[in-house]
């Protein structure tokens, strides 16, 4: 016979089992009490009286057990969620990071480019000079009959090693000494004179200025692979710069980057450079391109001395090639340059342009404007052996000149016209 106090026993369980999946739903997935629970209820149910049968038992614990992996399904979402948030953070946070670097960095790039223009208009500005008057000629202005034999006869006999060599008198226009002066032979960086000239003529027509900066690119080295060059890709000269670089120490990009920052572009320039050519009067000259590494360069002796004579009035071409040398800074470090004639470094020469050149094909080259004694010469020399040599030649034509050379006649006030 069932007791009151039997019934309240049961009545007490029945209310756990209900309030039992609660419990364990509300409960932290951490909490050691999870799996207790039914096991509480369980000793509960044998302290009370009520006894479980086995399914029942089983089925507290499945409850229990349910509950928890739906908690710690829950707990691993959440923990996901959180890790995506603090993902997303961390990516905006980068983001926002890159973006102020990269406006710091345009607005150093504006000011450093602010700088470079104030600068350019304050202090480097540099407007084409005028251009010297060419030379008058003066055939009467003549050296004597026996000083040109003896300087022929001495030339030929103590001979030079340039395989085609030119000397021309400005004065008179009279050839001193011709050797295969009309021979065709590749020019190596000789080329460059025609490139700063065809440059200054840019300059004067206005379609270019000696201040527009220019930033070398990797088409200056691919072009130019077997040469070599200090200054580095990505770093920015202006015209001149690049054109004194050029001239004084035959910087291969330098010529380059000058070419292909030309109006139109490097073919447009090359053009330009043929086109002078035959507007001189070179008539055996042709080129390819504006450094001289090119074999295809070609040009004689003859037709050298006439583009000498013509860019030997440009002041910038004078300067800049006969300068013995320079400094500038790249990127925080001082680059020195020097004259690649070793006769323009000297100091005992008079030179109004100088320039060398060298690639296999063409051997040691080198023209010169310069004032023997007092009387303007024109002087070639191309296929040299080698560097000793060629300066051993220009030496030699020069201690001739002096020995036998005719003072300039001088004209009193008195005398009529």
């Amino acid at each position: 016979m069932t007791t009151p106090r039997s019934l309240l026993q049961q009545c007490i369980f029945s209310l756990g089992l209900v309030l039992a999946p609660m419990a364990l739903s509300v409960m932290s997935v951490d909490s050691p009490g999870q799996h207790s629970l039914s096991l509480s209820l369980i000793a509960a149910a044998h302290a009370t009286g009520v006894s479980l049968s086995p399914e029942e038992q089983k089925r507290l614990r499945a409850q229990a057990e349910q509950a928890h992996r739906e908690r710690q399904l829950e707990a691993a979402r959440a923990r996901a969620k959180a890790e995506a948030q603090r993902r997303a953070r961390s990516q905006a946070d980068a983001e926002r990071r890159t973006e102020a670097r990269k406006a710091i960095q345009a607005k150093s790039t504006q000011q450093l480019a602010a700088e470079r223009r104030a600068r350019s208009q304050k202090v480097t500005q540099r407007k084409p000079a005028p251009r010297a008057a060419r030379l008058a000629r003066n055939p009467d202005d003549r050296m004597s009959s026996a000083t040109r034999s003896d300087i022929r006869s001495r030339f030929d006999r103590e001979g030079l090693s340039s395989s085609s060599a030119l000397v021309i008198d400005q004065i008179s226009g009279e050839i001193l000494y011709e050797k295969n002066a009309s021979a065709v032979l590749p020019i190596a960086s000789i080329t460059k004179v025609m490139t700063a000239l065809v440059m200054a003529d840019a300059v004067s027509e206005g379609q270019v200025s000696w201040d527009d900066e220019i930033t070398l690119t990797r088409s200056d080295a691919e072009l130019v692979k077997k040469s070599t060059s200090r200054l580095p890709l990505g770093s920015t000269f202006d015209r001149s710069t690049l054109l004194h670089l050029a001239l004084m120490s035959s910087d291969n990009r330098a010529a380059h980057a000058l070419g292909r920052s030309y109006p139109g572009g490097l073919q447009s320039f090359v053009r330009a450079m043929n086109t002078k050519a035959r507007e001189l009067g070179m008539t055996n000259t042709y080129y390819v391109e504006p450094t001289g590494l090119s074999e295809d360069n070609v040009s004689t002796a003859r037709d050298l001395a006439i583009l000498v004579e013509e860019a030997a009035r440009v002041p910038e071409i004078r300067e800049f090639s006969t300068d013995v040398g320079t400094e500038i800074e790249v990127r925080g470090r001082t680059l020195k340059y020097v004259n690649s004639n070793a006769l323009a470094r000297g100091g005992d020469w008079q030179l109004g342009l100088s320039k060398t050149g060298f690639i296999r094909a063409a051997g040691r080259c080198l023209v010169m404007q310069a004032s023997i004694d007092q009387r303007p010469v024109v002087i070639v020399m191309l296929d040299s052996q080698d560097k000793r040599s060629r300066l051993r030649d220009a030496e030699r034509l020069r201690d001739i000149i002096e020995q036998r050379v005719d003072r300039p006649r001088q004209i009193s006030e008195s005398s009529p016209g």
